[in-house]
Parts: C-alpha cells; structure tokens; sequence
C-alpha cells in the first residue's frame, strides 16, 4: 500500500492507534519518541488527519516497529504508518519538547512550534499551508522578517530558495488576516550565518 493510498486517522484515531501500540508493547522501559509533521498537528491542535507518524528522534526501537506493524496490520494500515524517514533533514534549532500523548510506556513529544513551523516551511507542500498558518499564529509573530530570521536560523542556506521565502510570505499574509502583521523589508532570499546549535533529541 503506497502512503497516498493509506487510510487517513483523526485525532481519536490516533490516540486510539497509540494506545493500541502501547498495549502492544507490554511491560518495560518508557519510550519516547519526538515526531513532527502532521501527527503532532493532529494530536496537539486536532485540526486535519494524517496516515502516518513521522518520528525524528533516536532510537527507533524495533519493538516498537514490531508492536506498529501488528496494529498497522489489524487496520489494514501501510507496514511504515510510524516511521523514521523524517529524520534525513531536520532543523538546527533546539527543540522544546511537549509531550501530546501519553500511554503506560509509550510517549510521543512535539519538538515545540518554532521547530514544527521551521520544517513546514521548508517542505512548502499545499498541505503544509494551513498547519504553518496555525503555527505563526501561535507563536505571535507580528513580522514577516521575524519568520524568514527562523528559516534561516534552521536551514541555512540549506533549504532556503525563492519558492521557501514565496511561501513563508504567503503563510505570513494568511496568518495576518485581522492582525497587524507587519510586511517584510527583504525582497529576496537572504544569506546569513546559520546556528551551529543542533538537536538535542
């Protein structure tokens, strides 16, 4: 099953789908996974569905596969619906770890909404839209530069072209529909020195 043709979940369904895992699991150590993308959307803000849950911390337990692939396949959900592939391109930023779900063993944390907004901002998908809008709006930015002054603290110049600063812009004025978010004074991409502080997950 390809992730396009994998069933979507809402939040109770998630939680549902975790709390199987967990169960799974049986007795022994807590885990803790930091996720990202829209599983953490899903179970903080409850607004979209997901079909997977992308995980960016180490390790990646294989108890924790095994106990996934038996309730993926009690669902006819895909083999890797909680995977790691994430984790090939994360932000240098610090995450401020949130916990949003919680079972007997199993924890799942957000890495924080500056280190959620900085990912969705350089993936730039359709579907990343509204999940960096909620972001932006969360957190308070009151100006564009102050979200382009994140990206490139995050990337670099790693990640960061025209069609990043395009849709950071667009997510901006979205944002600021009723608020006083001011425009940016950059016209162009900007280089600038990126944060040596990595991810302490």
């Amino acid at each position: 099953m390809s992730r396009d043709e994998a069933p979507l979940f809402d939040a109770s369904g998630l939680r549902g789908l975790l709390d199987e895992v967990d169960d799974a699991l049986g007795p022994g150590e807590p885990i803790k996974l930091v996720a990202c993308g829209g599983a953490v959307m899903l179970l903080k803000y409850d607004i979209r569905r997901t079909n997977d849950v992308d995980i960016i911390s180490e390790p990646f337990p294989e108890e924790l596969r095994q106990a996934a692939r038996v309730v993926g396949q009690r669902h006819r959900l895909r083999d890797e619906w909680i995977n790691d592939a994430a984790k090939i391109s994360i932000p240098k930023l610090t995450p401020r770890l949130e916990v949003v779900y919680r079972g007997s063993r199993l924890q799942v944390l957000s890495p924080g909404p500056h280190f959620l907004l900085a990912m969705k901002l350089a993936a730039g998908r359709e579907v990343d839209f509204d999940d960096a809008v909620r972001l932006v709006r969360e957190i308070g930015y009151d100006d564009v530069d102050q979200v382009l002054d994140l990206v490139h603290e995050a990337w670099g110049n790693t990640n960061f072209s025209m069609s990043v600063e395009y849709f950071t812009r667009a997510v901006c004025e979205e944002a600021g529909e009723g608020r006083n978010i001011r425009s940016p004074r950059r016209q162009a991409p900007r280089r600038g020195s990126t944060s040596d502080q990595g991810i302490d997950i």
